[in-house]
């Protein structure tokens, strides 16, 4: 897993980009799930320890690595606005046990949030999981992304632990409505610079920033 890391992030700097969309630790429940072909089975512990030698392997260049989608993301149909409903023990012990192995073991720069909602909110403002158990509980200091497109509430996106969206375009929740909202006081600014300084963070870690000032 660590050569294959090492082998993605090659790939990933030849093409001029700095971090790698993967990998991907889902749990493989149903056959059905169109991703399937990307995860590492159906053991949580496995699949984080696999998971844990690609990130390795892949920063190592230099490249990042983004394991996803954060989380129970495990099926097809209605992949993007279905709600998965669950109690926090299942939560915990088996759909965020890989995710938890490869934050504390692998360290990566970068997670991404999935499309669906957890328990009816959408994961990409889910504050339990990504703010309260992924960041603060685990321990993940890296850039906390959306799937592309997979934002739909700027508020809860902001104060749920989300700091970087994708893939939006003029529909941005992360962008000119933040701001706004920023302005008028309805965001902490401890909110954003909190997740200024975590983009920064990952700016750094890929060197962007060189010692000289140039990138």
């Amino acid at each position: 897993a660590y050569e294959y890391g090492a082998l993605i992030a090659r790939e990933t700097l030849a093409s001029g980009h700095h971090v790698s969309l993967g990998p991907g630790i889902n749990m493989m429940r149903t056959p059905l799930n169109g991703r399937n072909f990307e995860y590492y089975g159906e053991d949580p512990v496995l699949a984080g320890r696999i998971a844990s030698g690609y990130i390795r392997g892949c920063q190592d260049m230099g490249a990042g690595a983004t394991p996803k989608h954060l989380a129970l993301n495990n099926q097809e149909i209605c992949r993007t606005v279905g709600s998965s409903n669950i109690d926090e023990r299942s939560l915990r012990e088996i759909y965020l046990t890989a995710f938890e192995i490869a934050v504390k073991e692998g360290h990566p720069w970068m997670m991404m949030s999935s499309y669906n909602k957890i328990n009816g909110t959408y994961a990409s403002a889910c504050r339990l999981v990504q703010q309260q158990i992924v960041k603060d509980e685990f321990g993940f200091d890296g850039v906390m992304v959306s799937d592309w497109g997979g934002a739909h509430d700027t508020k809860g996106c902001a104060l749920g632990g989300l700091d970087l969206e994708m893939g939006q375009g003029l529909d941005s929740k992360m962008g000119k409505p933040l701001l706004e909202m920023a302005k008028a006081g309805e965001i902490p600014e401890a909110v954003i610079d909190e997740k200024v300084r975590r983009v920064l963070r990952l700016f750094y870690r890929t060197g962007r920033f060189a010692p000289t000032g140039e990138q």
